[in-house]
């Protein structure tokens, strides 16, 4: 009886360390491996559909796919890192990669990530699940944007200006929009990289592009890049001017504001005069009431070179009497005064 206990035990114990070795073993072959990435080279500028082949791709909790030359790279906002997003199944990936022509070329490992947001944190984490080690080409094409020239290349902080690019093959792609932003490489307060201006494009030809670029008021003075990105149907567009725009200090000064008083006609003409002479790119005006209403954007006449009348539509504006905030921006900076007076209908 006692040996047949003890035998019994034995049996037990290593029915355990069976089921623990199967266990593992399955736990260990349910990791995606990636064998290949076809096609393997990709033009920047350019989108291709990729198939991957592997084995058990669809394990592992992983929702991106992720292209970069190193791992660190993951964690950047940069074009050094190229997402993609998957279909999956146990043996394949599909997908398609989209490629700017700011990304670096050369060799890119590919990455299967689990790539998730922290609310509170206000940051993204990324944990890799698998890696496929130089798994794509990134080519450089014969026909890729460049910028030769930003005119004006001063802007006021706050300050807003009508800034003219001139280059090669600023319709890269026939972009279907386009969008801007200046980001600053100082290192003492702004972050390397960080956005401190935007700006939306007017027109847009092969070599030149017209748009209207913002500073933000808490930008950094000094040079600053000068990004383009274009969304178009095959391609993306990307090109960069390194210290395309310089950030000075906020120079502009209101002289005079006339009528300080507004009514709520059809359309209310206020004439502006301010220094240091440019011209006066944009204004702003608000009436004051509990939730605040804003005017649509003016129309602006140029007087002279300090002087600029701009028409509001008030048609909209609720009753009632009012202060009123007038903001005005040129590419030296900004500036408003908030003691205008508004009366609303039947006042």
């Amino acid at each position: 009886m006692f040996k047949e206990t003890k035998l019994f035990k034995i049996f037990l114990i290593l029915s355990v360390i069976s089921a623990s070795i199967f266990f593992c073993s399955s736990y260990s072959a349910a990791k995606p491996i990636i064998s290949k990435v076809k096609p393997n080279k990709v033009v920047r500028g350019h989108s291709i559909d990729i198939t991957v082949s592997g084995r058990n791709l669809d394990s592992g909790g992983w929702n991106y796919i992720a292209f970069a030359k190193k791992a660190a790279d993951l964690n950047s906002s940069t074009e050094k890192t190229i997402w993609a997003y998957p279909h999956t199944t146990s043996k394949t990936i599909t997908s398609t990669v989209s490629v700017s022509t700011c990304a670096p070329t050369g060799k890119y490992d590919m990455y299967l990530v689990n790539s998730s947001y922290d609310e509170e944190k206000g940051k993204s984490s990324v944990s890799i699940v698998a890696k496929k080690r130089r798994a794509l080409l990134v080519k450089k094409g014969k026909k890729e944007p460049k910028i030769s020239r930003v005119s004006p290349k001063k802007i006021g902080k706050g300050g807003k200006a009508k800034v003219t690019i001139k280059g090669k093959n600023l319709t890269y792609g026939n972009p279907s929009y386009y969008w801007i932003s200046l980001s600053h490489h100082s290192k003492k307060k702004n972050k390397e990289g960080e956005s401190v201006g935007t700006g939306s494009v007017k027109s847009s030809s092969k070599n030149k592009i017209v748009a209207i670029v913002s500073v933000y008021t808490d930008s950094l003075k000094g040079k600053a890049d000068l990004s383009i990105w274009g969304s178009g149907e095959d391609s993306n567009l990307c090109v960069d001017k390194k210290n395309g725009i310089t950030i000075s200090k906020n120079k502009l000064k209101i002289e005079n504001v006339s009528p300080t008083t507004m009514t709520n006609t059809s359309v209310v003409t206020i004439t502006v005069s301010y220094n240091p002479p440019g011209t006066l790119t944009d204004g702003e005006l608000t009436i004051n009431t509990p939730f605040g209403w804003s005017a649509p954007p003016p129309t602006i006449h140029q007087v002279s070179n300090n002087e600029a009348d701009l028409g509001f539509n008030l048609s909209g504006a609720p009753a009632g009497v009012y202060s009123s905030t007038l903001n005005v921006f040129t590419p030296a900076g900004w500036d408003s005064v908030d003691d205008l007076n508004y009366l609303g209908p039947g006042e």
